[in-house]
């Protein structure tokens, strides 16, 4: 499906100096816009136990904006899928969900073992 990459997002002083613009991966890269490509994230803040299932050309950028909301949290890139399937994500993982209108949903062991399916793990 789509390529995987896990990228801790650091917080305050330890951010200085790092890019996160540009992530180089077995494989290939991703972490820079592209105009047309929407892209499927998986973005969990361990310190809530909650993941955000989203869709945007520019995955990290938008766990940054995240990372700007949430001072305290370091949050974690999972996985990203480099395709728009948001939708079906979010139906599949619809029992999960915080709330109704949420893309917030509890990083139970059911979506713990639906990420390790799609980055190609048993």
């Amino acid at each position: 499906m789509g390529r995987l990459f896990h990228f801790t997002l650091p917080s305050g002083k330890e951010r200085q100096g790092v890019s996160e613009r540009k992530l180089t991966l077995v494989g290939g890269s991703v972490g820079g816009p592209h105009k047309k490509l929407q892209r499927t994230y998986f973005i969990l803040n361990p310190a809530t136990n909650l993941v955000k299932v989203g869709k945007g050309t520019d995955p990290v950028r938008r766990m940054q904006n995240l990372q700007t909301s949430i001072p305290d949290a370091r949050l974690v890139l999972l996985h990203v899928i480099n395709e728009n399937v948001e939708a079906e994500m979010h139906r599949r993982l619809a029992h999960l969900r915080v709330s109704p209108r949420s893309e917030w949903f509890t990083y139970s062991p059911a979506l713990k073992d639906l990420i390790k399916r799609l980055r190609g793990e048993k």
